[in-house]
């Protein structure tokens, strides 16, 4: 927890995304749950009225406190830390703005870039809905990844390095994905992952390839 808190001040942008997304289900839960209505992912409604904001303000949104446990739960244990490296490592020389815009752009760009590859799928179908912050989470969970390949992740009690629960995480979804026998956004948390990782390369070039090469040498 102290380790958490000490990056706070590096990482504005991932507390603020996190108050937002907490106080917007809280009031969804607690105060006003008709707001659920005009945010939800509704792919029918946004190809038809064009109501491309719900790509966005649907990830403020959770089915439920297990939901949004979990996946601030995920968000907590990388956001913070990653928005610290961007601005301790990778942003040097540039002003600390710059860590807080790559932050917020990887992470809004990848949960909006996987509504929509939500909405494509299921554009014709008006019984689909969708929310929550799952595929912004993943891309922020990849571009971790993406810049540290060999850290240990605790996956259900099992120590993996991170490059490969990438990989199983990315098949798991495509295949879960292809299949849906669940009510989970598969799609949403594939296409998040490769849209986080994407948007990391294409901000920090060097340091991805630095970051691999240091790996692979290994």
């Amino acid at each position: 927890m102290e380790g958490i808190l000490a990056l706070i001040p590096h990482a504005p942008a991932a507390t603020l995304l996190l108050a937002i997304t907490l106080a917007t289900s809280l009031y969804d839960f607690l105060i006003d749950g008709s707001i659920r209505a005009r945010f939800i992912l509704h792919p029918y409604t946004v190809v038809r009225e064009r109501q491309w904001y719900r790509l966005f303000t649907s990830t403020l949104l959770h089915g439920d406190w297990l939901h949004l446990f979990l996946n601030l739960f995920v968000y907590y244990n990388f956001a913070f830390y990653l928005e610290a490296v961007f601005y301790r490592y990778y942003t040097l020389g540039q002003p600390a703005l710059v860590s807080s815009l790559y932050f917020t752009v990887i992470y809004v760009g990848s949960g909006i870039l996987a509504s929509l590859a939500l909405v494509f799928r299921h554009r014709a179908d008006p019984g689909y809905y969708g929310l929550g912050a799952s595929g912004a989470i993943a891309g922020i969970l990849f571009s971790f990844i993406l810049l540290e390949p060999s850290v240990q992740l605790l996956v259900f009690f099992v120590p993996l390095p991170a490059w490969l629960f990438g990989l199983l995480y990315l098949v798991f979804s495509y295949v879960a994905s292809r299949q849906q026998h669940d009510r989970v956004a598969h799609d949403a948390h594939f296409w998040g992952a490769l849209v986080g990782a994407l948007l990391t390369l294409a901000l920090m070039p060097q340091a991805v390839l630095h970051r691999w090469a240091e790996f692979l040498a290994q």
